[in-house]
């Protein structure tokens, strides 16, 4: 008998969550435009968290094609029907994934379609950013 406890393995959403907390403040060292969109849409740190977990969870099963696979990780209906909304989104847009994949956290961050010059700009870099983050998984 071991003296030590096997140690749990970590999913990938709750890796994609841990990555998320953390994410912030380097895309805004990055990109400090995005400090104004937020601070003009009444942004919340926990919103934050909460979408790009699901985006860089969601781009981890399309990077890994588990698409399918999604509803194994989750443990509520609410987290099923949120990542099944990011999927379809970014699996229908005709755009590359990673810029769907901005769009669609970019959109839901704050409550509606990017559309000034500013907002446009930022669905690449956080496309590129939420890729590379699933990658990490």
């Amino acid at each position: 008998m071991s003296l030590f406890k096997k140690k749990q393995e970590k999913q990938p959403i709750d890796i994609a969550s841990i990555l998320a907390i953390s994410s912030l403040t380097p895309f805004l060292d990055k990109h400090p435009e995005l400090s104004e969109l937020l601070r003009a849409n009444a942004f919340s740190l926990e919103e934050w968290d909460y979408l790009m977990t699901v985006a860089i969870f969601g781009s981890y099963l399309i990077i890994n094609k588990k698409g399918g696979e999604a509803s194994k990780y989750l443990d509520d209906e609410k987290k099923k029907k949120i990542v099944e909304d990011f999927l379809s989104f970014v699996e229908k847009e005709s755009v590359e994934k990673k810029a769907s994949a901005g769009l669609w956290f970019l959109w839901n961050l704050i409550e509606r379609e990017p559309s000034d010059e500013k907002g446009r700009a930022l669905i690449i870099p956080i496309g590129d950013y939420i890729f590379e983050m699933a990658r990490q998984i």
